[in-house]
């Protein structure tokens, strides 16, 4: 997808521009791709804050507005909401923002510390 992750005080953000490849109904982003840039950038949070690779739990989604290709760049926010069990699982949310501040996708998920055989080198 292009995603490139940055971290804003206690947020990670991350911006990628829709394809046509992305495409669902005409037009359209599909739904599938701001469902895997919201839980990629959610997962980044432990990442790219607590130095955890982590894996998803839980992912829900709330779509909100359409996502036209033609949109321009794209905005994805996450946050922790709370770590729990010794900083093995979070409790993240995040949005997919249109280039003019629209919220179209909010998304929460709990993700949790991956397997010793998950994780990678950094």
């Amino acid at each position: 997808m292009g995603l490139s992750f940055a971290v804003d005080g206690d947020r990670v953000v991350a911006t990628f521009t829709p394809r046509h490849e992305h495409r669902g109904a005409p037009g359209f982003l599909h739904g599938g791709f701001a469902a895997m840039a919201l839980d990629e950038t959610l997962a980044a949070v432990g990442w790219l804050l607590d130095g955890q690779h982590v894996v998803t739990a839980t992912l829900e989604l709330r779509y909100r507005h359409p996502v036209p290709l033609a949109a321009g760049p794209l905005r994805v926010e996450a946050w922790r909401v709370d770590a729990r069990g010794s900083s093995r699982r979070w409790r993240v949310e995040g949005r997919l923002l249109l280039a003019d501040g629209t919220v179209a996708v909010e998304g929460r998920g709990v993700f949790v510390a991956a397997p010793e055989s998950m994780r990678m080198a950094p």
